[in-house]
């Protein structure tokens, strides 16, 4: 997942909550 979010830091931010929620 976490490779997903460097590869795309442009998507939603919502998937950075969902990450730091776990």
């Amino acid at each position: 997942e976490l490779n997903k979010l460097l590869s795309r830091p442009l998507q939603p931010t919502t998937f950075s909550h969902r990450f730091v929620a776990g």
